[in-house]
């Protein structure tokens, strides 16, 4: 037995090749396709049951018997290799073991997990002669990139199958979003367990004022979440003709919408849910929809988009909009409105160079005090010595980018204006402006002289009355 892990977006010929002088006539090839239950995300954009036919197309072609096993995606653990092992198991009923089960693998860490539980190792792409043959990741990522080659390195099922689902579009449209991450989310740190529950507990709010305006027809909820407003959509009587579609970009939470159509949540069987990015552009034809519900929304596609671009780009896509939120547009002018904001070109390489340098520095710094934190908790000269070699290091760099930020800050007309009153403010004087007659000194110098009046218990002495007549030191005023 052959047990070749992986998350297989992409069959190449070279792995053809290497297969067929691996395996025997009579031995199957066991694929583990891990991450099997994510999609359209940056790490694994190509949908399970895709992966599967094309490899299922692969073994056809090149003679290969093939068991192909979905694995699950799961937290980092040292275990790893054992879960997939778990999962093969309980999939064909029997348990590669070391004695007579190869595992390929050109992931070295991946392949030490293997080597540890006693499996031999082939190391398919690691075997070759350097540069001799690319990973499939790396064959998707020219794809993404727009690279022709990819078709060359691609072996013909991954291509066939690839142009028969449009999948070369889906592979550049979600691994080049700017605004989706990774996994799926739109930042790392959200708990979309809690975002559901909310979602839930203001559905019955939202469909409510909303509910009068929504015309039967193409029903699209853009940023559904869970599928709660849907789901009282479909309790209407008057849409139970109607297509209810949800367009969700959060994986986490699409996978919901998925769940509870699967569970029996939607009475009307034209449900229908998409992961999508809007921002990325139309997801229907135009004028194609009858009503496009948008709740809590506006202010995500400001915060992650281009601005009011972004917003117009949106309700172009979509071809006819009427929106609810309008506590929220109503935020972003009344923002606007106070701080008095004119139109700004868009941000240049400069710019982005300096928010770059800006978040390097902050890491920097936050890196010296963790590092003198800890040194404080050592004695060991060694240790020490280590300690000192890194912080001089970024402390190296913590000048060299301060220089370069300061640079950057001269040469751009807006920062470089507001500098003199940054230099001010830091000179000691007050951002705020107060009488121009020195009310503000005055009064502040009284109210300390009183304060120091108060906590002395016995009448001043000479010295003292002389102190007190004396005006105080530029530094104290």
């Amino acid at each position: 037995m052959i047990l070749f892990p992986g998350r297989h977006h992409l069959l190449t010929r070279f792995q053809a090749a290497y297969l067929r002088r691996l395996a025997t006539a009579e031995e199957p090839i066991v694929w583990a396709v891990t991450s099997a239950n994510h999609q359209n995300t940056k790490r694994n954009p190509v949908p399970f049951d895709r992966r599967q036919a094309a490899i299922e197309r692969f073994s056809v072609v090149e003679g290969l018997r093939s068991l192909v096993v979905a694995v699950f995606d799961t937290a980092p653990t040292a275990r790893f290799a054992d879960v997939t092992l778990k999962t093969v198991e309980a999939t064909i009923g029997r348990r590669p073991e070391p004695a007579s089960c190869v595992v390929a693998c050109s992931t070295p860490e991946v392949a030490a997990m293997y080597e540890a539980l006693g499996f031999r190792i082939a190391g398919v792409e690691l075997d070759a002669v350097p540069s001799a043959a690319e990973r499939p990741w790396d064959v998707l990522l020219r794809l993404a990139a727009g690279d022709p080659s990819w078709r060359d390195l691609a072996h013909p099922a991954t291509v066939d199958v690839y142009e028969r689902y449009g999948l070369d579009e889906l592979v550049r449209t979600v691994v080049n979003d700017p605004v989706v991450g990774d996994e799926g989310g739109l930042t790392t740190t959200r708990d979309y367990h809690t975002y559901a529950e909310a979602f839930e507990a203001s559905a019955a709010r939202k469909w409510e004022a909303a509910r009068t305006h929504v015309r039967p027809g193409r029903i699209v909820d853009i940023g559904c979440g869970a599928g709660a407003v849907l789901a009282l959509a479909d309790a209407e009587p008057a849409l139970r003709e109607s297509d209810l579609i949800g367009v969700e970009v959060a994986r986490h939470l699409f996978e919901e919408c998925v769940h509870r159509k699967a569970q029996g949540g939607f009475a009307n069987p034209n449900v229908y849910f998409y992961c999508r990015n809007v921002l990325g552009g139309a997801v229907f034809a135009p004028r194609s929809i009858d009503t496009t519900l948008t709740f809590a929304l506006t202010h995500e596609i400001w915060s992650y988009g281009t601005g009011l671009a972004s917003v117009r780009r949106f309700a172009e896509a979509m071809g006819f909009l009427e929106k609810t939120d309008r506590i929220d547009s109503g935020i972003i002018a009344w923002f606007a409105e106070v701080k008095r904001m004119g139109p700004q070109p868009p941000s240049g390489e400069a710019q982005r160079r300096l928010a770059a340098l800006v978040t390097r520095l902050r890491q920097l710094t936050e890196l010296r005090t963790a590092q003198n934190n800890q040194r404080r908790l050592v004695t060991d000269p060694t240790a020490l010595g280590s300690f000192a070699e890194l912080l001089s290091l970024v402390a190296r760099q913590i000048k060299a980018i301060a220089e370069e930020i300061g640079k950057l800050i001269a040469a751009d007309p807006l920062l470089a204006k507001a500098r003199p009153r940054v230099a001010r403010d830091q000179g000691g004087c007050r951002s705020h402006r107060g009488p121009p007659d020195g009310r503000v000194a005055r009064d502040r110098h009284s109210r300390r002289q009183g304060r120091r009046q108060a906590r002395r218990p016995c009448p001043a002495g000479p010295r003292q009355r002389q102190a007190q007549r004396q005006p105080p030191s530029p530094r104290r005023a």
